[in-house]
């Protein structure tokens, strides 16, 4: 016992023995604890991507829609570079955050999308774009449901945010603010392309004209128009000019929105079911607002809605507590960034002399 106190009595010994204590107590931490990495570039997440209001991210919906994005950015010999499949996963996490603000701010205020309502926008998006299948757009059959009932979700959001009717000072005060948007030609001339009907013709009859000329268009039109639906003619079509006198006023403010060449939509009229291609638009004129009023109104409530739209991401995020995990690990991996190269020593400069002492 004696020599054991004196042997801890000599400095060197009792460093010695405190350094060997430290050491095997890190050893047996280190062996005994797992740290956490964070995934490699194209690797799926293993840990928290953002909690929203409480709620938590799917990390497995987020691996899910990463897949496919990772293997469309590999190059040919595999590599996937590093700072492209960053931004594209901190694009996704963000993504996943505005879904997420959507579905709550949906659940506030109530909003819901029948089955009906969602097989119907689905059916029309097919429609619209028959080449842009859901493998091209990179989504599971369900995934791409869930996204167009968001878009859904958001148009409901919108269109809760701005009034249906204006009072006639406001309507006016537009019209005035934007006399261009009212304009309207003196006379278009077209070529005119008529299914005709009669009045003794029964809905089912009416129905399959209508049919015959959306075929027809369908036939004039190039295979992947996009954009403006143009075309060099109407075969058999009529060359005429129309003035709003001449056609229901539907018809020619479509009339009126036609741009050169283009082939309209299926339009309606007493005479039967018409394709009308603008050919020339006569001197424009500016309509006094009693004429246009409801154009004024359907015009500024469009206009309200786009900004609505524009500005629903901010105003959802404005009041929502958002913590992003993913792009906090990678800022940690990012580093400090360098503001100015604070570590570079400053340039000396030579400064200019006092007044009245220059050599």
């Amino acid at each position: 016992m004696t020599r054991s106190l004196a042997a801890l009595a000599h400095p060197w010994r009792w460093r010695f023995l405190t350094l060997s204590t430290v050491t095997a107590a890190g050893l047996w931490l280190g062996l005994g604890r797992t740290e956490a990495h964070p995934a490699g570039p194209g690797e799926p997440e293993t840990e928290s991507i953002a909690v929203v209001d409480g709620e938590e991210i799917s990390r497995e919906r987020f691996n899910q829609r990463w897949q496919p994005l990772a293997n469309n950015l590999r190059l040919k010999d595999g590599h996937l570079a590093e700072p492209m499949a960053g931004a594209q996963k901190a694009h996704l996490a963000e993504q996943l955050i505005d879904e997420a603000l959507i579905e709550h701010a949906a659940e506030q205020e109530q909003l819901l999308v029948s089955e009906e309502a969602l097989d119907a926008a689905m059916a029309s998006r097919r429609n619209q774009l028959p080449d842009a299948s859901l493998k091209h757009a990179m989504l599971l059959p369900e995934e791409a449901r869930r996204k167009v009932r968001l878009e859904l979700l958001v148009d409901q959001l919108v269109e809760r945010r701005v009034p249906r009717t204006f009072p006639d000072d406001a309507l006016q005060a537009f019209h005035e603010r934007n006399p261009e948007r009212f304009q309207v030609p003196t006379y278009v001339e077209v070529e005119d392309l008529l299914v005709a009907v009669s009045p003794e013709m029964k809905d089912a009859e009416l129905l399959a004209r209508q049919q015959e000329a959306e075929a027809m268009r369908e036939q004039i039109l190039p295979p992947s128009h996009g954009g403006l639906a143009t075309a060099a003619s109407l075969p058999d079509g009529v060359r005429t000019r129309l003035t709003s006198a001449n056609v229901p006023a539907d018809v020619w403010e479509r009339l009126s929105d036609l741009s050169a060449r283009e082939v309209s939509p299926v339009l309606r009229t007493e005479q039967g079911f018409h394709l009308y291609r603008l050919v020339e638009r006569g001197p424009v004129v500016t309509p006094p607002f009693a004429a246009v009023r409801d154009r004024v109104g359907s015009v500024m409530r469009s206009e309200l809605l786009e900004l609505r739209r524009a500005g629903l991401r901010h105003e959802l995020r404005s009041t929502a507590l958002i913590e992003n995990h993913l792009a906090a690990r990678q800022a940690e991996l990012a580093g400090p960034r360098c503001n100015g190269c604070l570590d570079t020593p400053a340039l000396s400069l030579p400064q200019p002399a006092p007044a009245g002492k220059h050599e």
